[in-house]
């Protein structure tokens, strides 16, 4: 299924790459997953936002009414910085999410301001990559960041050390959101007749991925 989609979703104007990510949430059981994408400019990722809420249909079904998705949040962020500190399609196979809700009062202190102290961070720690993400209109900042498996952060230690996010502790901003996942896998843009570089499942196995049975 997630093959069968990649071939829609990965054509859209100004797709550059997607991470999956998974985690199943020990407390409830659930299957937490979603996306993480790049496009080449705003305007792009504003139209693959109205197309995914409003146009995505696929055996006549629309994406947010598979049965499967609850509690959905969709968010458009414009990107203040990105740093692949090692080649993403083979080092960035763990990833967390962190976002802080910004007081309309904090809206004078630019998130770029923090930007070169964040990414010496990143590389003192050994990660993988980095993302700094603004939402202005919902009044957001998000920190999306990698580490390998061969890291001096492994998987269960990312989750554990310091929030990167830490970096903003002098703002008064509130953290809303803070989880470390699996990356299931990673898309590239779309080549017609599906001749581009195919996805790249960083954890399978032991996670489950497509193979030739599949007729992938």
């Amino acid at each position: 299924m997630i093959e069968r989609d990649r071939t829609v979703m990965t054509a859209r104007p100004g797709f550059m790459r997607k991470f999956i990510p998974l985690r199943i949430d020990p407390a409830s059981g659930d299957l937490l997953s979603g996306g993480r994408y790049l496009f080449r400019t705003a305007q792009d990722a504003r139209q693959y936002q109205t197309w995914l809420w409003h146009d995505f249909v696929l055996d006549g079904v629309a994406f947010f009414d598979r049965p499967f998705i609850l509690n959905p949040q969709c968010h458009v962020w414009d990107v203040v910085g990105v740093a692949d500190l090692a080649p993403y399609d083979e080092h960035q196979v763990v990833l967390r999410t962190e976002r802080f809700r910004v007081p309309a009062a904090s809206q004078d202190a630019p998130p770029a301001a923090r930007w070169s102290q964040i990414l010496a961070e990143a590389r003192r720690r050994g990660l993988t990559g980095v993302w700094l993400l603004h939402d202005q209109p919902e009044q957001l900042v998000s920190l999306v960041y990698f580490a390998d498996r061969s890291s001096r952060l492994t998987p269960n230690l990312l989750e554990q050390a310091p929030p990167l996010g830490d970096v903003f502790a002098d703002q008064g901003w509130i953290r809303t959101f803070d989880r470390t996942q699996w990356v299931l896998t990673i898309w590239f843009p779309f080549v017609l007749g599906d001749q581009g570089q195919p996805s790249v499942w960083p954890n399978s196995p032991p996670l489950p991925g497509p193979v030739a049975a599949n007729r992938v």
